[in-house]
This record gives C-alpha cells, sequence and structure tokens, in this order.
C-alpha cells in the first residue's frame, strides 16, 4: 500500500469514526429517528413536483450517507470507497 493510500484510509478511518461517535447513545438515536422522518429514510421521494422531488431526494442522500458511515464493516466501508476513489 503506498503512502498516499494509508493516509487516505487513516483519514477515512477518522471520519468513519468521528460518525460512530457522534450517532452513538440515547440523545443520538433521538436525533436519528427525527432524521429518518426528515430525510425519508424510510419512504418513498416521488412528488408530482420534480424540484419537490429532487429537494426530498437530496434529503435522502445524506440519510444514506449516515446510516451507511454507521453500518458498514470497516473492510467493507473501505472497499465502497476504493471502489469510487479507484483507490487499491
Amino acid at each position: 500500500m503506498s503512502a498516499t493510500s494509508d493516509k487516505t484510509r487513516s483519514t477515512f478511518g477518522e471520519r468513519r469514526y468521528a460518525y460512530r461517535t457522534t450517532f452513538k447513545g440515547p440523545l443520538a438515536e433521538t436525533v436519528l429517528q427525527d432524521l429518518a422522518i426528515f430525510c425519508r429514510a424510510h419512504a418513498s421521494t416521488f412528488n408530482d413536483s420534480q424540484q419537490v422531488m429532487l429537494v426530498l431526494e437530496g434529503r435522502r442522500q445524506v440519510w444514506l450517507r449516515i446510516a451507511e458511515q454507521l453500518h458498514l464493516t470497516e473492510a467493507e466501508a473501505w472497499s465502497r470507497f476504493a471502489e469510487r476513489a479507484n483507490v487499491s
């Protein structure tokens, strides 16, 4: 693994740790429940208005990002990141 890859992996791990630390505990659960509703985590983003639908889909993307950071193993998360960034 190159020095650049090592640094990237370290930065990636720190970010993942920050998400997990931030969204841990009883207050975090309250926030996550609110965000799930606001971001339509479990509901369709369809709307007759394309503009409204795009806003709703943007919210959902935020939810998916948080959920990904909280639920993937380190190996799964790194694999997805590496695929997107073409890093090995």
